[in-house]
């Protein structure tokens, strides 16, 4: 097990228990990435309401961080899953994908007079 790049070692637990990324037709492909979206957003639900944010919920203060932190981890699983999928096998090049996109909102944020307003915490 690669501890040092958790992309490789999940596309080889997928291989060993699920599918084999390599080589999938494109349906296939897309089949197994709607399973992984909708588990995705289910664990984004779960997430939601350990940090106790649903609006229709009395508001809560006391918050179980690590179980907060393991629902992160299911988003992280699933995010991973997508990722190999389609074509991204390894945090490094995981890594150079973002900082290309981070430096384009760089440059997009740089042209608007307030970029992050939507952002802002209050």
């Amino acid at each position: 097990m690669d501890y040092n790049d958790t992309l490789k070692n999940q596309k080889e637990y997928n291989k060993e228990f699920y599918y084999n990324p390599d080589g999938l037709w494109l349906q296939n492909r897309k089949d197994i990435t709607r399973n992984q979206i909708l588990g995705l957003i289910g664990e984004i639900a779960e997430f939601q309401e350990a940090i106790k944010v649903l609006p229709w919920k009395a508001e809560q203060n006391e918050i179980e961080y690590d179980h907060v932190k393991e629902e992160l981890i299911d988003i992280y699983h699933f995010f991973m899953n997508l990722c190999i999928l389609w074509g991204i096998e390894t945090e490094a090049e995981l890594k150079k994908i973002y900082y290309k996109k981070n430096e384009l909102n760089y440059k997009r944020g740089k042209i608007h007079e307030k970029p992050t307003e939507g952002f802002k915490c209050t």
